[in-house]
């Protein structure tokens, strides 16, 4: 995936997403941002709908804004690490 570091100050932070099937990636990872008592606001923009850029935009009340993307995104890699776990488990039991 194309990323790139767009701005960031001391609470906030702006990443552009150059590859076209980010927003697929982006619009959970703001959900899991919103859902942090330290973020004050995460936003995705985008150029066009289709196709286009997409920048994700987080400010942060408290803490560097990077760690609470870091956070984000482990917190949603153990999501979907179980929800693989349970796809794996019910492919098993359906075969068996």
């Amino acid at each position: 995936m194309d990323i790139a570091l767009v701005d960031k100050g001391k609470d906030t932070i702006e990443v552009e997403f150059r590859d076209t099937a980010a927003y697929v990636l982006l619009e959970p990872l703001r959900e899991r941002l919103l859902a942090d008592e330290t973020v004050d606001m995460a936003s995705v923009d985008a150029d066009h709908p289709l196709y286009g850029k997409k920048h994700l935009f987080v400010r942060v009340k408290s803490g560097k804004p990077q760690n609470a993307i870091k956070r984000a995104l482990r917190d949603l890699g153990e999501g979907y690490g179980e929800m693989l776990k349970l796809v794996e488990r019910s492919k098993d039991t359906k075969e068996g």
